[in-house]
C-alpha cells in the first residue's frame, strides 16, 4: 500500500484538534461540568468560537501532509516509482509549485 506513512502523519495530527479544543476551553474558563457564571448563550458562543479555531488550527497542520498523502495515492504506478517517499515527494512539490502547492 502506497501512501500508509503519509496517511499515519495526517492521522497523528489530531493531537492539534483535540489539544487545541481543550487548551482554548481552558484559556476561556470552561473547564469540564463547570459553566461558571456564564449563560447558557455565552457557553455555546465560546463553544462554537473554540470549534471553529479548532478546525482551523487541525487543517493547518494536517493540510500539508494530505497534500503529500494525495500526491503519493494517485501517482501513477510506474517502475520506479514517480515519489520513492513522502518527502521526495514534498520536495518535488515545492520545487514545482513552491509553498502555494501545499495550499
Amino acid at each position: 500500500y502506497r501512501g500508509w506513512v503519509m496517511s499515519a502523519l495526517v492521522r497523528s495530527c489530531m493531537f492539534a484538534y483535540f489539544g487545541t479544543y481543550e487548551l482554548l476551553r481552558k484559556q476561556f474558563g470552561m473547564t469540564a461540568g463547570s459553566k461558571g457564571n456564564r449563560s447558557t448563550l455565552e457557553s455555546l458562543g465560546v463553544s462554537v468560537l473554540c470549534g471553529s479555531l479548532t478546525g482551523v488550527s487541525y487543517w493547518t497542520c494536517c493540510y500539508p501532509f494530505d497534500v503529500v498523502r494525495n500526491r503519493i495515492l494517485v501517482a501513477p504506478d510506474t517502475s520506479p516509482p514517480l515519489y520513492r517517499n513522502g518527502l521526495h515527494c514534498a520536495r518535488e512539490i515545492y520545487r514545482i509549485h513552491g509553498y502555494r502547492g501545499f495550499l
